[in-house]
């Protein structure tokens, strides 16, 4: 599970409507190397909850201006908070 609201509340993180871009992908995949952000029978309910709750509090009405925030993928699947 990747619980980063800033990831996956960032449209320009997705290629289309339900499809992530590459570099998600990459870093996605760099974290169940090493093991992290695993669902488990012991966190699945704590992080549905907490991927519904992003849901509902995404702004809609402000979708497509860039987040505050620093955080960025770059193409290689590398986190930057610059």
């Amino acid at each position: 599970g990747f619980p980063e609201r800033e990831i996956i509340t960032d449209l320009r993180n997705y290629k289309d409507a339900v499809h992530f871009g590459r570099n998600v992908y990459r870093y996605m995949t760099r974290k169940m190397e090493k093991n992290e952000n695993l669902l488990t029978p012991e966190n699945v309910d704590q992080y549905t909850s907490d991927l519904i709750e992003a849901i509902h509090e995404f702004d809609r009405e402000k979708a497509f201006e860039y987040p505050d925030h620093p955080m960025k993928i770059d193409f290689e699947g590398n986190l930057k908070t610059e």
